[in-house]
């Protein structure tokens, strides 16, 4: 069976899937490092096998100039999104300026709508940057916040002062909250910041879209029908959202399958 093939060219790597209708038969992502090798496309085309279509999400970049530079020629030409204007018009943004809004973060909520999921969604990108955006009750994208992620944080402290190491965050809220050196103080303190603001703008959100909060016991409990269903998504979602009580759900390959649904819906399907 051909196969979809979809791309999300990102601030810190390359991350694949490859479909075969609207299941996700396999995926996987290289490094800007990687990518720059020469030959690195040319290997990645063996694991695809027939492809039918192509689409390739990205903002303007060294990398997404190099990919297409460097695109085999025995696969189909692919359809690239870069903004609110290369998607399908069933997406309506509730906001001024759509054309200013990142493609992922609109990929993200067309794919939950037009997935129809449930609404209103909270989606939680956690990647180089740390994204939560809102598909209201209409579906329609209604904003969101942006936030440094966790690597972000690190090379901040250690650009910003004159001693500091880089360090990896800490996600587990469990243990002491005291580091008893520098590098565990850093990781408890980084590790902090992105649970808790995260879950400050989830309950912050949810009170706006709802006009109450989440539950204590974490998710949005025994909410009314038309509270918001949270959900993380991206390359640190996995490593994230056990910690962060109000996320429900995990879809790791949201973008990915964002991109699929535009190229299907752009052909008419």
């Amino acid at each position: 069976m051909d196969a979809v093939v979809t791309i999300d060219i990102g601030n810190s790597r390359l991350s694949w899937g490859r479909f075969e209708g609207d299941r996700l038969r396999s995926r996987g992502h290289l490094t800007r490092e990687e990518c720059r090798a020469k030959g690195a496309l040319a290997a990645l085309r063996t694991r695809w096998g027939r492809v039918s279509s192509v689409g390739i999400a990205s903002v303007e970049s060294d990398l997404a100039t190099r990919v297409a530079d460097e695109w085999p020629e025995d696969l189909p030409a692919p359809r690239w999104f870069r903004g609110f204007a290369d998607l399908p018009l069933s997406l309506a943004p509730a906001m001024r300026h759509p054309e200013t809004i990142g493609i992922d973060r609109l990929l993200n909520v067309f794919a939950w709508v037009e997935s129809r999921r449930a609404l209103p969604a909270l989606i939680v990108d956690v990647g180089t940057a740390i994204t939560i955006d809102v598909a209201d009750a209409e579906g329609r994208f209604a904003g969101g916040v942006i936030l440094p992620g966790e690597r972000l944080l690190a090379r901040a402290l250690v650009g910003g002062t004159a001693f500091l190491p880089e360090v990896v965050a800490e996600v587990s809220s469990g243990g002491s909250a005291i580091g008893t050196e520098t590098r565990s103080a850093i990781a408890r303190g980084i590790g902090g910041l992105v649970v808790g603001g995260v879950s400050h703008h989830l309950r912050r959100m949810a009170r706006e879209l709802t006009g109450r909060a989440f539950s204590a016991g974490g998710g949005s409990g025994s909410r009314s029908r038309r509270a918001p269903v949270v959900v993380a998504t991206g390359g640190g979602a996995a490593r994230w959202a056990p910690a962060i009580e109000e996320i429900e759900r995990v879809v790791p390959a949201l973008t990915l399958d964002g991109i699929r649904l535009a190229l299907v819906r752009g052909a008419g399907g």
